[in-house]
């Protein structure tokens, strides 16, 4: 994990900074000994979640001396990315048709198709106000 900040003090009453979040790829909770490896058949799906990174800005500016006009704008590229991953069974096969039970029983057991799931990250949000102080 990669986490920067910086600020800028444009003017006397004009503050700007960014801030860097990165992260490395993960194994899915589940697959944590990472023995869950793509097949089609049995697993589908990567069994991690990819790296990624997010810049954030923000955005100041001091209208009076208790007063503020602030702005703030994060995942400022719209970056898609998954904060996490899963590993869990699914009904569905590899070309997305529902099978309740896939496989013969094996042992009194009935295996099950596992897949990958995702947390996706927020999408690029921005907001701006005022700040009053007291």
């Amino acid at each position: 994990m990669l986490k920067a900040y910086a600020g800028l003090q444009g003017t006397k009453k004009l503050n700007v900074d960014v801030g860097l979040t990165a992260l490395s790829s993960s194994f899915a909770r589940g697959n944590e000994n990472n023995r869950h490896q793509a097949d089609g058949v049995y697993y589908l799906g990567p069994g991690r979640a990819g790296g990624y990174s997010v810049i954030n800005l923000g955005a100041r500016y001091q209208v009076h001396p208790h007063a503020q006009f602030f702005v703030q704008i994060n995942n400022l590229l719209d970056h898609r990315y998954y904060t996490a991953a899963q590993l869990g069974p699914t009904g569905f096969t590899a070309q997305r048709t529902f099978i309740a039970r896939p496989f013969p029983a094996a042992g009194g057991q009935y295996p099950l198709v596992n897949s990958t799931f995702f947390a996706p990250g927020a999408p690029i949000g921005a907001w701006a106000g005022l700040r009053i102080g007291f």
